[in-house]
């Protein structure tokens, strides 16, 4: 078995990368020896399947070996997985063979490094670097028994910035492509072919029959307060209900729609909608509490490679980086871009310094720095453009 020739594969939360030996989990990235990292993709090839013992043996020692010495690689491998953040009965052990309780996921996959930037800045998290997305596990868990249990539309209510989008793309649609077999389809409702893509594609797209067995549909509206404030709401607004009305009759169809939160009192003004969203749930994304701010920062970190520096009395940059975001309206979005300017300052060995740190000043002027740069690459075409599309966006 040549493990450099060997593609990156997902297993649950962890990345595995056989060319490397090497997996990252939600705790780091751990060193795995040739021997178990061949006894993890040849698990790995045939999950859900068991692989009989010695067929095991003979792929990985090439010669007789005792099955005491695969109980004793496969007992490794169960204690390397768990330290990288899976559960030890990550592997089954049966009759003389072993499997594993979880599927893997090879395809492309997205291999956290220190040469990509692992902080987001202003974008929002997607589907293809959510092994980065963190923070909100009790939102995610909220989300998805809303979805399952109490409504099948979910109002998704947020500030600007709070990480509405992330939660769905990289939180959500993952959980219902990879768990439940659900087709997921993301409309923008920035786009000006909203509800003419949403009726004469995806409506369509449904059937009673299709959903009956296998997996449903998980439709996503972002940017909802875009079809609040048009010449024509009142009448998208009721097309937008009559769609969701006639979708959400079929089984196995699940719609989340993400509004700001300052557009929530506008919503009076379509009684349409408002019965709509009284008939089902509602839901509030706050800012996130100490223990998530954390992982927020670390998590990507962690995953990429790159370590906090230490103060000379042992303080991390990353304590003094969350102390100084507590308590901000906008802790968020303004934390990820200076993270994600801090990234752009780090030293060869992929160290995150206080002098860099201090380089960008305060916490609360990171966005401004970040605009005045965005400033000076635009051209002069668009420079003059922009009072223009600045009113536009109010």
């Amino acid at each position: 078995m040549d493990l450099t020739r060997m593609a990156p594969f997902e297993l649950g939360d962890l990345i595995v990368i056989p060319a490397e030996r090497l997996i990252i989990g939600s705790v780091g990235r751990f060193d795995l020896p040739p021997l178990r990292m061949k006894a993890l993709v040849m698990l790995a090839r045939h999950a859900p399947d068991a692989v009989a013992s010695d067929e095991l043996l003979t792929e990985l020692w090439s010669s007789s070996a005792s099955d005491q010495s695969l109980l004793n690689a496969i007992s490794d491998l169960r204690k390397a997985l768990a330290l990288a953040g899976a559960s030890e009965d990550i592997i089954e052990s049966g009759h003389r063979t072993y499997r594993l309780t979880l599927l893997p996921n090879f395809d492309a996959v997205s291999v956290p490094s220190p040469d990509s930037n692992p902080y987001p800045g202003l974008a929002s998290f997607s589907a293809a670097d959510r092994i980065y997305f963190s923070g909100r596990n009790e939102d995610l868990g909220a989300l998805i028994a809303n979805l399952e249990n109490k409504s099948p539309l979910v109002l998704l209510l947020g500030a600007s910035g709070i990480g509405k989008s992330s939660l769905v793309a990289a939180g959500l649609v993952p959980h219902y492509e990879r768990e439940c077999r659900y087709s997921c389809h993301t409309i923008d409702c920035a786009r000006a072919d909203t509800l003419q893509s949403l009726e004469q594609k995806w409506l369509r797209s449904l059937t009673p029959s299709a959903n009956v067995s296998g997996g449903g549909h998980l439709l996503i509206i972002d940017h909802l307060e875009k079809l609040l404030d048009t010449v024509e709401s009142s009448e998208s607004i009721d097309s937008l209900v009559q769609v969701l009305r006639t979708a959400l009759a079929i089984p196995k169809v699940r719609v989340v729609a993400l509004l700001r939160s300052d557009w929530y009192p506008r919503l009076i003004e379509f009684p349409a909608l408002v019965a709509l969203l009284r008939e089902n749930t509602t839901q509030l994304l706050a800012n996130l509490p100490a223990a998530e701010l954390r992982e927020v920062v670390m998590r990507p970190a962690r995953l990429a490679g790159l370590t906090f520096e230490l103060s000379p009395n042992g303080a991390s940059l990353a304590d003094q980086i969350l102390v100084d975001a507590q308590g901000g309206r906008d802790q968020l979005p303004l934390l990820s871009v200076l993270l994600a300017q801090l990234y752009e300052l780090r030293t060869s060995a992929n160290v995150l310094t206080f002098e860099a740190y201090e380089r960008l000043g305060t916490f609360s002027s990171c966005l401004a720095r970040h605009a005045e740069q965005s400033l000076t690459e635009l051209s002069d075409s668009d420079r003059a453009a922009l009072p223009r599309v600045s009113l536009a966006l109010l």
